[in-house]
């Protein structure tokens, strides 16, 4: 036999029998192994007494080696399969029916409190200022009859630094989520409040619809507010916001650390009987063909001229159900806001949409787009003069906006001369979802 050759497995004498199933198995696969061994000649496998845990970890990896060179897959079925973890106990709003009562109805300050009732507090609480909870549960403690309001907390919208709109008496839902609690949004989100912090109840209003629709002065006689300390102290509340904060679990909440926010609107089955808008974006948008309006242009005046007969395609439409037949080159048409000089256009249309309009103010991109898009209607102009020319006029079925986003990169370190406009453009979506939708 030639040095360093290995011609056959080297085989220690193993004075220990087996004493476990585990060490059963492990012996009946090593065995295995070595028979392919002496077959093929293709590696030594020098076996040592095996009594202890981590020889037999060795084991179990040679024998993964071996299967991952045959081709087969090995499984260890002496390895108990990972448990998930057992549900934690909710950090907030545990379970009450063991040590509380619940109340259909409790009385404070001479009114009278049920669920559903909007209560203001003497004062705000919590990082995101809530003032105000909606009443879902009103517990009673059976050892100390204290009583205690579950709910879901509100607060003015004027508190959320310029993100909604600062307008007189309307408010948002607050939910803060913890994402290892398995419980529904709304049930974890509750807050618990003492009966003695309640100021008075108040009257609130939920509504999908944009503002002004249905604002206070809609419900309140203008001869009961005479000032604006009457409207913040006795006018009716609208709600058509809610806030989501996701903090990974409890800590997190408690040190302040989320991770994600989201503003969303009310969606029709938010709202109370009357006061939900079942299309709002028709108010000012329209309808949308279906299929793509690329072939029944539909013009639209800024203060709402005649527009082609259109069909809607929201999911709550009855006209929506069965299929349509789409005629010969039918598509749905798109403007491209800040085009440059056409990567998302030709995307689109490579996706099948007819790109109809196109704006940037940047010469060589304007440029280069008009090369390559002799179809689409190119305006080579500052966003804001795109927005101010009257005779502009534009409806498509997909508007794609895509503002300067340098100010935000992490490559900028250094300011550029251009960041104050770069920031100002984007107050222009809001006009350009509204005039050019």
């Amino acid at each position: 036999m030639e040095p360093g050759r290995a011609e056959s497995p080297i085989e220690v004498e193993d004075d220990g029998a087996p004493i476990s199933v585990d060490d059963l198995e492990v012996e009946r696969l090593l065995e295995a192994v070595r028979a392919q061994g002496r077959s093929r000649g293709r590696r030594n496998i020098i076996k040592v007494e095996d009594d202890q845990q981590d020889e037999k970890f060795d084991d179990r990896e040679i024998l993964a080696e071996d299967a991952l060179e045959e081709g087969v897959e090995y499984v260890d079925l002496t390895i108990d399969e990972p448990q998930p973890p057992p549900a934690r106990a909710p950090a907030r709003n545990p379970s009450f029916h063991r040590s509380h009562d619940v109340l259909g109805n409790c009385q404070h300050l001479g009114f009278d409190i049920k669920p559903g009732t909007l209560i203001e507090l003497t004062k705000p609480f919590g990082r995101l200022t809530a003032t105000f909870v909606q009443v879902e549960f009103i517990l009673r403690d059976r050892a100390t009859s204290a009583i205690t309001i579950r709910g879901l907390p509100l607060t003015r919208t004027r508190y959320f630094g310029g993100q909604l709109e600062r307008k007189l008496n309307e408010v948002c839902i607050i939910y803060e989520i913890e994402e290892d609690d398995p419980r529904p949004h709304r049930e974890q989100a509750l807050v618990e409040v003492p009966l003695e912090t309640v100021l008075c109840p108040r009257k609130l209003r939920k509504t999908n619809a944009a503002f002004p629709a249905f604002r206070y002065r809609d419900a309140t006689p203008a001869a009961a507010l005479h000032t604006m300390a009457d409207v913040e102290e006795k006018g009716l509340l609208v709600c058509r916001w809610q806030y989501a904060v996701y903090h990974r679990n409890a800590a997190m909440r408690k040190l302040g650390k989320a991770h994600d926010w989201a503003f969303s609107h009310l969606r029709y089955e938010d709202s109370d009987d009357g006061y939900g808008i079942r299309r709002p974006r028709d108010i000012w948008r329209g309808a949308t063909v279906r299929g793509g309006s690329s072939l029944s242009p539909m013009p639209v005046t800024k203060d709402g001229g005649d527009r082609a007969t259109a069909i809607p395609v929201d999911a709550d439409s009855d006209e929506e159900e069965g299929t349509v037949t789409l005629k010969d080159s039918q598509k749905y048409t798109l403007a491209d806001m800040f085009s440059g000089a056409g990567g998302t256009s030709r995307g689109a249309e490579r996706a099948g949409f007819a790109v109809e309009v196109a704006v940037d103010h940047w010469d060589p991109a304007c440029f280069s787009y008009a090369k390559n898009f002799r179809e689409t209607v190119l305006y080579h102009m500052d966003i804001y003069d795109f927005l101010s020319t009257d005779d502009i006029k534009h409806q498509t079925d997909v508007l794609h906006l895509s503002p300067p986003c340098q100010v935000w990169s992490p490559a900028h370190t250094v300011p550029g001369q251009n960041d104050s406009a770069n920031v100002a453009v984007l107050f222009s979506c809001q006009e350009l979802i509204k005039v050019h939708p």
